[in-house]
This record gives C-alpha cells, sequence and structure tokens, in this order.
C-alpha cells in the first residue's frame, strides 16, 4: 500500500516531496527526512506553520515504518531493526515537537523584549529631538533676554554689535 503524500496548507515555502514508491525506496526514505529537516527550519524560521510541521513529521514517521517493514519482509540473513525502533521513533519525534515549540515561545519573548527597547529608544530618540528644538528656538529669545544692553546697543550705536551677534 504506498504512503500518502501530506496535504500542506498554502502558506508552507517547503515544497512536498515526490510521490515515493510502493514499497518506498532508499532516495524516498532519504528524500522524507530531508523533507522533515527542511519543515523544522522552516517552521524556526517562522515560514511553516505548527499544523504542516505535524503533517510532515507524520508523512516522514510514516516513511520510517515503511522502510522498517520492508526490513521486515526481506530473506533471514537481513538484520531488523530492533523492537524498540518505532517507539524510539515517536519518542523522538515528541521530543522534536516540544524543542521547537520551546525554541518558537522563546523567539516570541525575545521579539517582544527587542520590540519593547526599540520603543524605548524611539521615546528618547523623540524627547532629545523636542529638546534640542527648543534649545534651538529659545537661543536668540536668551541672548536678548538676558543681554539686553548688547542688544540695545547693537541696535542702537554699532559698538558691541558683533559681541552680541556671537551670542
Amino acid at each position: 500500500m504506498p504512503i500518502e503524500l501530506p496535504q500542506m496548507s498554502n502558506t508552507c515555502t517547503v515544497p512536498v516531496p515526490n510521490q515515493p514508491d510502493d514499497p518506498p525506496s532508499v532516495h524516498d526514505f532519504g528524500r522524507a527526512i530531508r523533507f522533515g529537516h527542511d519543515l523544522v527550519l522552516g517552521h524556526l524560521q517562522g515560514k511553516v506553520p505548527e499544523t504542516d510541521l505535524l503533517s510532515g513529521s507524520t508523512y516522514t514517521t510514516r516513511m520510517s515504518l515503511g522502510a522498517a517493514e520492508r526490513q521486515q519482509e526481506q530473506p533471514a540473513g537481513v538484520s531488523e531493526p530492533p523492537p524498540w525502533f518505532t517507539n524510539a521513533m515517536r519518542d523522538l519525534k515528541n521530543e522534536l515537537i516540544d524543542e521547537i515549540r520551546t525554541a518558537k515561545h522563546e523567539l516570541k519573548a525575545d521579539i517582544q523584549i527587542l520590540d519593547h527597547e526599540v520603543q524605548k529608544y524611539g521615546r528618547v530618540v523623540t524627547a532629545v529631538r523636542s529638546f534640542s528644538s527648543v534649545i534651538a528656538s529659545q537661543k536668540t529669545g536668551l541672548t536678548t533676554s538676558f543681554y539686553p544692553q548688547l542688544h540695545n546697543q547693537s541696535s542702537v550705536a554699532g559698538d558691541g554689535g558683533e559681541v552680541a551677534g556671537e551670542l
């Protein structure tokens, strides 16, 4: 019985491998492993939704089980996978899913921290710009209000005009 390809969402950026042979070949098995690997990386980058990751992991597991069944059908002289193989693969899949979820939560927390820092520095930059513009607009007013005699002299007599103008 052929192994069905996973049904992926339209947002999944990882291409689904070609339909495997029946029984799956070594190349089919390798493509399934690569597909699962690409799904994990895509999910960590935010390009593959969790539902697609789980669907792809199920497909990869079926391919692994298909490879194990194929080995069991071979002649007696060929070594078979150990009985714990299926459980180990399932446990490994569950561990990977847990690690991916943890990494996803950590990335979201890091993004929130960075977003907060960007907003904080944005407010600081806005305050500095506002303060600078207030200082610049009051520069002329400070000169004439604190030194009115210099301002009046430069406008009346021409003496000290250069000094008042430099302040």
